[in-house]
């Protein structure tokens, strides 16, 4: 009897393109917003869903130069209050484009669940 097993690798890819809550955290000028962050694998986006009904799409996966765990960027700092109710290792400052200055996507999780 052979089994149907789903590859690690394909069960997260489909996790991370169902996208998972997360907090956005913004510069001054706009609170930080609930909502979803996803990856297009037909595309290599990383989609933004916020409280309103539209999408942004972020990026592509290939414009991405690093990725850092933890709140140092700005856009935590800015937030102080908001930033103190998430732990360091559930936050992580995404910094992607294609210019010398670049571009940085701050997120919080707001739920840990293991990856199955």
């Amino acid at each position: 009897m052979q089994r149907n097993i789903i590859p690690p690798e394909e069960s997260c890819a489909h996790y991370i393109e169902d996208g998972t809550s997360v907090k956005r955290f913004y510069s001054h000028r706009h609170r930080p917003d609930n909502g979803k962050l996803s990856i297009r694998r037909e595309t290599s986006q990383i989609v933004w869903e916020g409280p309103g009904p539209s999408e942004e799409i972020i990026t592509s996966l290939s414009e991405i130069k690093e990725i850092r765990r933890g709140k140092s960027s700005k856009d935590f700092n800015s937030w102080k209050s908001e930033a103190k109710t998430h732990n360091e290792s559930v936050c992580f400052i995404v910094y992607f484009g294609t210019d010398f200055k670049l571009k940085s996507l701050s997120i919080a999780g707001l739920f840990i669940s293991p990856i199955t």
